[in-house]
C-alpha cells in the first residue's frame, strides 16, 4: 500500500487490502474451476450472520445502493439485471473498463444471485445497484476529489445507501462536507474501517455520520481494526469471502472491503422491511449493537 503524498491525498481501496485468502488470485477462479467440490461456495459467512438460503421475504427490493468503487462487471451472470445505472466520474483520466474486479467482488457480496449450482448468493439479491466508478488506476488508488464527485452523483440519484470499500488516513474537509451532505439527505453511509489498522481507522469510516465496518475471521477473531478506537465498529465476516470475479468467474477476498457490502446488504433488508426507518435510527441501532456476531433476522425486525 503506497503512502499518501503531501501534494495529493490518494484514497486507497481497502482492496487493501484486497487480501486473497487460501492462495487464491483475483480472476483465477473462473468457470473453468469445475474441479472444485460442489459445496465450495456454500458461503460460510451467510450462516455466520444468521442468514441462509431459507430466507424471509426481504431481499432488498426497492432499495438503491451506490457502490463507490472500481466499477462493476454488469455482464457477470450472477449480477445480471442488478445494475440500475453506471457512472464514471469526470475527473478520471484513463480507461478503467477492464479493471472492475474489486467493484464486481463487492457487488457479488452485496447482491449476487446464483446463476448455476456453483454461483454466489449475496445478502440482498434484489437491490438495485448504482455503480459509481471512482478509480482510474490498476492498483486501486484514487484521488479524494474523485470520491467526492462520486458521492455527489450518488446523492443526486437519490441513493438509499452508500457502500464505500475505501478509505484514507488523512482527514479531508471536502470529503467530510460531502459525507455530511449525504447524511443530511437521509442516506445511510457504510464504509470500510481499513485493514492492518490498530488504534485507528480510515476516513470516511471515522466520521460520526458513517457506519464503520471491521473484519472478523471465521473463528470470530478481529482481523482489523484492532485496539482502542474512537467510535463503534461493526465487525462482520471478512475472511475468504467467495464472490464474483473476472470473466464471469469467482474469487475469494478478505478484509474490511469484503465486510462492508455485507453490512450494506443488511441495511437494505432493514429498509425494505420498514421504509420509515431513518438513517439516524439505523445509526443509533448499530451504535448500541452488542452481540458478538451479527444476527440479520434480528436487525430486520427494527421498527
Amino acid at each position: 500500500m503506497k503512502k499518501v503524498t503531501s501534494k495529493k491525498w490518494l484514497l486507497y481501496f481497502v482492496l487493501g487490502l484486497f487480501v486473497i485468502s487460501s492462495g487464491l488470485i483475483l480472476g483465477r477462479m473462473t468457470k473453468s474451476s469445475s474441479q472444485q467440490p460442489v459445496g465450495h461456495r456454500l458461503q460460510w459467512w451467510l450462516s455466520a450472520i444468521n442468514w441462509d438460503t431459507t430466507r424471509t421475504k426481504e431481499t432488498g427490493k426497492g432499495v438503491l445502493v451506490a457502490i463507490l468503487d472500481s466499477g462493476v462487471d454488469a455482464n457477470h451472470p450472477d449480477l445480471k439485471g442488478k445494475i440500475a445505472s453506471e457512472y464514471r466520474v469526470e475527473g478520471l483520466k484513463s480507461d478503467n473498463t477492464k479493471h472492475v474486479l474489486h467493484g464486481t467482488a463487492v457487488a457479488g457480496i452485496l447482491a449476487g444471485s446464483p446463476s448455476h449450482e456453483k454461483g454466489i448468493l449475496g445478502v440482498a439479491e434484489n437491490v438495485q445497484i448504482l455503480s459509481v466508478d471512482v478509480t482510474d488506476q490498476k492498483n486501486g488508488a484514487i484521488e479524494v476529489d474523485n470520491l467526492v464527485e462520486g458521492i455527489e452523483y450518488a446523492i443526486s440519484q437519490k441513493a438509499d445507501i452508500l457502500c464505500i470499500s475505501a478509505g484514507v488516513k488523512k482527514d479531508s474537509k471536502k470529503l467530510k462536507q460531502v459525507i455530511e451532505k449525504a447524511y443530511d439527505a437521509g442516506i445511510v453511509i457504510v464504509a470500510a474501517s481499513g485493514n492492518y489498522m490498530e488504534n485507528d481507522m480510515l476516513y470516511p469510516a471515522k466520521y460520526k455520520e458513517v457506519l464503520a465496518v471491521g473484519a472478523l475471521s471465521k473463528e470470530k477473531n478481529i482481523i482489523s481494526p484492532k485496539g482502542k478506537l474512537d467510535k463503534k465498529v461493526i465487525y462482520l465476516p471478512g475472511e475468504n469471502i467467495v464472490t464474483a470475479g473476472s470473466n464471469g468467474g469467482y474469487t475469494g477476498i478478505s478484509g474490511t472491503s469484503a465486510a462492508t457490502p455485507i453490512l450494506s446488504g443488511i441495511v437494505a433488508l432493514m429498509m425494505e422491511r420498514n421504509r420509515q426507518l431513518t438513517n439516524d435510527k439505523i445509526m443509533n441501532y448499530f451504535n448500541s449493537y452488542t452481540l458478538d456476531s451479527m444476527d440479520v433476522k434480528k436487525c430486520i425486525r427494527l421498527k
